[in-house]
């Protein structure tokens, strides 16, 4: 999970493990690809807005790199509210999916088991 913001972090955490699933936290897109690298997870959740790397920055760095292509990547972001502005993010970005803010968590809860099972 990458998000700048703090609240965001720790309640993702919260929701996350208790659905079961192990959590890494990072504070930036920079911070995630290299966590990405050392530890392969399945599933990356990233904010667009985040300094140091775009969202979408670190969801096309994970689809390029031949040891990460496979991870899926759910982008979250409040920025695009038209259907044809989240479809060219997910083109742009590769990205499997992404979340609207504010999150709902059962929703994230959904996402993640559909790309994970």
């Amino acid at each position: 999970m990458a998000d700048d913001n703090d609240q965001t972090r720790v309640t993702a955490f919260k929701v996350l493990e208790e659905l079961g699933y192990g959590v890494l936290l990072a504070k930036d897109g920079l911070e995630a690809f290299v966590m990405a690298k050392r530890y392969r997870p399945d599933l990356v959740l990233t904010d667009q807005l985040m300094p140091h790397m775009l969202g979408s920055r670190l969801s096309l760095m994970i689809k390029e790199d031949p040891d990460l292509k496979d991870t899926k990547v759910v982008i979250i972001t409040a920025l695009y509210r038209k259907d044809s502005e989240r479809i060219q993010l997910l083109r742009q970005s590769r990205a499997d999916d992404f979340l609207v803010k504010p999150i709902r968590f059962e929703k994230l809860g959904e996402i993640i088991a559909a790309w994970l099972d």
